[in-house]
C-alpha cells in the first residue's frame, strides 16, 4: 500500500463504503422510477428545450422606426401599436410626435415628452386621423398644445388616458369628435386644461391652475367625476346639450360651472368660485338647462341664471357674499330659506327645513 494520501488502492473498508453508496443509489433510483415512471428522452421531455422569447409585437418610437421631418421629431404614418423607449427632448420649430395615420395606439411607458421654448406641440395629429389612443406618460413645456388630436376633418374617436399635461403654452389636452379623456391631469397650461369637441366624454380627470377654462366641453358631451380647481376661466364650461355630473369646481376665477343651453347639471359641488367679482357657482346663459341636486357654497353668487326657461330644483346655496340666488324671471324654481334647528341630543329633535315640496331649493 502506498503511503500517499491520493493513492488509488482501496482497503476492504473502502470497498464496504463504496458498496453501501452503490446500494443506496440503486434504492433511490428505484424510488424515483416508482413515482415518476420510466425516464423519457430529451426529445420526449417538455423541459428539454427552452421556449423562444416572444418578439415585442409593438413598434418602438425611435429614429429608425419613426423618422421625423422639418415639422416633427417623429412621424407615425402607418396604423399599429407604438411605444416609447426613452424620454423625448423638444427642439425649436418642431413637434414631438406627429400622427398621420388612423388606428394608432401609443404607450408612452411612463416617459416624458419635454418641450422647450419655440417648439411646437407635444403630440398632434395631421389630416383626417381617427381612432388614436395615447396613454401613460407626461407631456410638458411645449410652446403649443400638449396633445392636439383634432386636425383635418375632425379626428374622431380618440382615447387619452393616464396622461399628465403640464405647463404647455397652449391647451393641455384637446380631442376631436367623440373623443374620450379619462384619468388625466392637466396643470398649469396657458390655454384651457382639457377640451373635448362634439360628443366628447371626460371622466375622472383633474385640471388645475390653467389660464383658460379648466374643462371645455362641446355639444352633446358628458363630464363625470372630474375636478376643476384654481383655473383662470370657468372651472367647467359646457356649451350645448351636455351632461355635467358628480364633479367638483373650486376656487376658479370665473364661474364654477358655466352653461349655455339644453344642458343637464346634476349632483356637483361648486365652492369659492368667482374671484373676478362676477362669477357664480353655476351660471346659465341660455334656456332649457336642468340644474338639480348641486351644492354651491362661498361663491360670489350661488346660482346665476341669465335667461328664462330653465328647470332648477333641489339645489343648496349658502355663504355667497353677493347673492345666493340671482335668477331671471321665467324659470321653474322654488327657493326656501331653511330654518335652523335647535340642539339635538338623543333620539329625536330638529326643525323642518321649511317645506315638504320635493323640488324645493334651499338657502341656509
Amino acid at each position: 500500500m502506498s503511503d500517499t494520501p491520493c493513492s488509488d488502492e482501496k482497503t476492504p473498508a473502502d470497498f464496504s463504503r463504496v458498496e453501501r453508496r452503490t446500494l443506496l443509489a440503486g434504492i433511490g433510483g428505484l424510488a424515483v422510477g416508482t413515482f415518476l415512471g420510466p425516464a423519457r428522452s430529451n426529445a420526449e421531455s417538455p423541459y428539454a428545450t427552452s421556449t423562444p422569447a416572444t418578439p415585442e409585437p409593438r413598434i418602438a418610437i425611435n429614429r429608425q422606426n419613426t423618422p421625423g421631418n422639418h415639422a416633427a421629431l417623429h412621424r407615425i404614418t402607418q396604423p399599429g401599436s407604438y411605444y416609447l423607449e426613452a424620454n423625448i427632448q423638444g427642439e425649436v420649430g418642431r413637434s414631438g410626435i406627429m400622427i398621420e395615420a388612423s388606428n394608432v395606439t401609443i404607450d408612452l411607458m411612463g416617459f416624458m415628452l419635454q418641450g422647450i421654448p419655440a417648439s411646437l406641440c407635444g403630440i398632434l395629429s395631421f389630416g383626417e386621423v381617427n381612432n388614436v389612443t395615447l396613454r401613460n406618460g407626461v407631456i410638458s413645456g411645449w410652446a403649443g398644445a400638449g396633445i392636439q388630436i383634432t386636425s383635418g376633418e375632425g379626428s374622431r374617436g380618440s382615447l387619452i388616458e393616464g396622461i399628465l399635461a403640464s405647463e404647455n403654452d397652449g391647451v393641455g389636452i384637446c380631442v376631436g369628435d367623440g373623443g374620450t379623456v379619462r384619468h388625466c391631469s392637466s396643470i398649469g397650461n396657458m390655454g384651457s386644461g382639457i377640451v373635448a369637441h362634439l360628443h366628447g366624454t371626460l371622466a375622472d380627470c383633474i385640471v388645475r391652475h390653467n389660464r383658460g377654462d379648466g374643462f371645455l366641453l362641446g355639444n352633446s358631451g358628458v363630464i363625470n367625476g372630474c375636478k376643476a380647481i384654481n383655473n383662470t376661466g370657468a372651472g367647467i364650461h359646457a356649451v350645448h346639450s351636455s351632461v355635467v355630473r358628480n364633479c367638483t369646481a373650486s376656487s376658479n376665477a370665473q364661474d364654477g360651472i358655466r352653461l349655455f343651453a339644453h344642458n343637464t347639471v346634476l349632483d356637483n359641488i361648486c365652492d369659492d368660485n368667482g374671484s373676478d367679482g362676477q362669477g357664480a357657482g353655476i351660471s346659465a346663459i341660455g334656456p332649457d338647462n336642468r340644474i338639480e341636486g348641486n351644492h354651491c357654497s362661498r361663491n360670489q353668487r350661488g346660482l346665476r341664471i341669465h335667461a328664462a326657461g330653465n328647470f332648477i330644483a333641489r339645489n343648496i346655496c349658502s355663504g355667497s357674499p353677493v347673492l345666493n340666488w340671482d335668477i331671471a324671471p321665467g324659470n321653474r324654481c322654488l327657493v326656501i330659506y331653511a330654518a335652523a334647528a335647535s340642539a339635538i341630543s338623543g333620539n329625536f329633535g330638529g326643525t323642518s327645513p321649511g317645506t315638504t315640496n320635493p323640488w324645493a331649493n334651499y338657502t341656509y
